[in-house]
């Protein structure tokens, strides 16, 4: 089990203002902006829909119930992080680090997961089907 009892507290303005800077960083191949670290961060609920987060950090971070809705999150290091009950639909995590990634609940529909790095990762209830 993953302990996410040390999570940084983060404000809404400094959760934006990491995600801007992202943003710019991936835009500008890595010239400008910085890569995120949303690492051990509490991200409960955070709205992440359509972003693009490749490469972003957010191991150990407490994702429950986050919305990844057609999120990017390509090359991301997601490892330990909990994503109970997240959206993930159609999110983009080819090549994601999700080592020990606790996706129990999560829905994972139409996400594309090819080449992720799912070693002990827990998918107990995940939705993973097409919907109808």
């Amino acid at each position: 089990m993953v302990d996410l009892s040390a999570q940084k507290v983060l404000s809404a303005g400094e959760i934006e203002q990491k995600l801007a800077s992202h943003q710019l960083y991936v835009k500008t191949e890595y010239h400008e902006g910085h890569r995120a670290d949303c690492s051990s961060a509490d991200l409960t609920r955070f709205d992440f829909a359509g972003l693009d987060l490749r490469g972003i950090k957010m191991d150990r971070a407490l994702l429950r119930g986050a919305n990844f809705i057609g999120a990017d999150l390509r090359g991301a290091n997601l490892v330990s992080a909990s994503f109970e009950n997240a959206c993930l639909a159609k999110a983009e995590m080819e090549f994601a680090l999700m080592a020990k990634a606790v996706l129990r609940g999560a829905c994972l529909c139409e996400a594309d997961m090819s080449g992720a790095q799912l070693d002990r990762a827990v998918l107990t209830r995940a939705d993973h089907a097409r919907p109808t």
